[in-house]
């Protein structure tokens, strides 16, 4: 998948900027946090062969096959950090003759916190997929993954809004 179409990504942009080979660098993001890291899921080609309606076959530019992946998987555990902590990229900078947009800058920047050990407190636990049953009232079974309600939801805001100023959201319509 490509974010613009015909544009390089900020990836690509990072490693001619500051003199890395492209396809390396490229293929090295894909495995810890791209498409080839679901290389443990299902080998695909198109939507209609993942197993659920919240799987997308995801696949990267000038492959023909990929993986399935929950339409819920991203990196909003370095999104919301790096968007609460880092001032907002206003303007292209270039660099050694590669410019980078605000969105390239974002990009970079969720990267770094991908991997950062920084102290961000999360909540929920993150469904992988699998055994998911529900019972009459469409939860799901295993009582790990009802774990945020409204009374909950509504402590954390109001600490959060109290003591820092800033919260972030992050929601996402599935199919």
């Amino acid at each position: 998948y490509q974010w613009d179409r015909g544009q390089p990504s900020a990836t690509e942009k990072y490693a001619t900027a500051f003199g890395f080979d492209v396809k390396t660098l490229m293929d090295s993001v894909s495995a810890s946090s791209g498409v080839d890291s679901m290389n443990y899921s299902i080998a695909c080609t198109s939507d209609s062969e993942c197993d659920t309606p919240w799987e997308y076959c995801g696949i990267r530019a000038e492959a023909s096959s990929g993986y399935c992946i929950p339409a819920w998987l991203a990196l909003a555990h370095a999104w919301a950090p790096a968007s609460i902590l880092e001032k907002e990229p206003k303007c292209p900078v270039t660099f050694n003759g590669v410019t980078f947009k605000p969105l390239d800058i974002k990009a970079l920047l969720m990267g770094i916190y991908d991997t950062a050990n920084i102290s961000t407190v999360f909540t929920g636990v993150r469904y992988n997929g699998g055994n998911f049953t529900i019972d009459k009232y469409g939860r799901n079974e295993d009582p790990a993954y009802r774990d945020l309600n409204p009374g909950f939801f509504h402590i954390a805001a109001a600490n959060m809004l109290g003591k820092q100023t800033q919260i972030h959201f992050h929601r996402r319509q599935i199919r």
